[in-house]
């Protein structure tokens, strides 16, 4: 489905450059191009437009779309403090036999944390709460 809006949408951006270089610099451009071009000269507006376009296209998309999945270890360290966080702690209790959670990314000795910064950690606790 998004690879289909996204060929609408590269379709949509050849005819409209075709149409530009047709009609010249020199001669009176067709309703289609005056109207881009005058849009186009309103920069704030354009900034704007593109703004809206692209919130409310994700917004449209996101239905089709799965969830996010974690594919890097660091990731997972992520969302283990996310989920720390979470839960209103800061760290969670050292697990009984450590070496069975010990991966690149996460502190098992004296207690079982992410070895991140938590701001990233802060962000993804507050879409995980507001998510239940």
């Amino acid at each position: 489905m998004v690879e289909f809006l996204q060929l609408v949408l590269l379709l949509l951006a050849i005819a409209v450059s075709l149409a530009t270089a047709r009609s010249g610099h020199d001669a009176r451009p067709s309703g289609l191009v005056a109207l881009v071009r005058r849009f186009a000269a309103k920069q704030g507006l354009v900034v704007a437009a593109i703004g809206c376009a692209t919130f409310v296209g994700c917004l449209g998309v996101a239905p089709y779309l799965h969830e996010p999945v974690p594919r890097v270890h660091d990731e997972f360290s992520y969302l283990f403090l996310a989920d720390t966080l979470a839960h209103g702690r800061l760290a969670n209790p050292a697990p009984s036999f450590p070496e069975f959670f010990e991966t690149f990314h996460v502190i098992t000795k004296p207690v079982y944390a992410s070895k991140y910064f938590p701001a990233q950690g802060l962000f993804l606790a507050i879409g995980e709460k507001n998510a239940a």
